[in-house]
């Protein structure tokens, strides 16, 4: 989360609105909070906490533009897969388990993986998509979920299996 942060301080001080919702809670909340607080980034990420209802998780997805996971370590990214079906694009660092599911550009954008300065970069792009664009990628985002077979899925599996066994990060 501290990659999404660091990579705000970078669009405010570009001059860019913005908002970044994040959801969740745990060890690393009074560290965000006070990272936030330094870059006075208060009125860019509001901090939402944890859901207990995984719908209400879902519909903070679902009003988003993008979902941004900086996860550096995925061995499925379920989550990506759920805001790709409600038609958002996804933005995700270019590990194995993610690059799979974002064609860079198509569905989303993919950024260099620990790197606040490659995700700041690809934020940027995203907010300056047009609406005709935006609408492409949210459209292309919808369809790059519908109709998998289980053989596809399975497939997805086993290519992160062997990316990590080989040490691929």
């Amino acid at each position: 989360v501290d990659l999404i942060i660091k990579a705000s301080n970078i669009l405010k001080n570009k001059g860019l609105h913005f908002l970044v919702v994040i959801v969740g809670s745990g060890r690393w909340e009074k560290d965000i909070k006070n990272l936030i607080k330094k870059y006075g980034l208060g009125n860019n990420i509001k901090l939402v906490g944890y859901l207990p209802l995984h719908s209400d998780v879902l519909k903070y997805i679902s009003k988003s533009n993008f979902l941004i996971l900086p996860s550096c370590c995925e061995s499925d990214g379920l989550v990506v897969r759920e805001a790709l079906s409600l038609g958002v694009p996804c933005i995700v660092s270019n590990i194995p388990a993610l690059k799979e599911k974002i064609k860079n550009g198509f569905n989303g954008f993919l950024f260099k993986n620990l790197d606040y300065r490659s995700l700041a970069n690809v934020m940027e792009k995203a907010l300056n998509l047009s609406d005709k664009e935006y609408g492409k990628m949210s459209k292309n985002a919808k369809e790059s979920v519908i109709n998998r077979s289980w053989d596809e899925v399975a497939e997805e599996y086993i290519k992160v299996f062997k990316s990590l066994m080989n040490g691929d990060k």
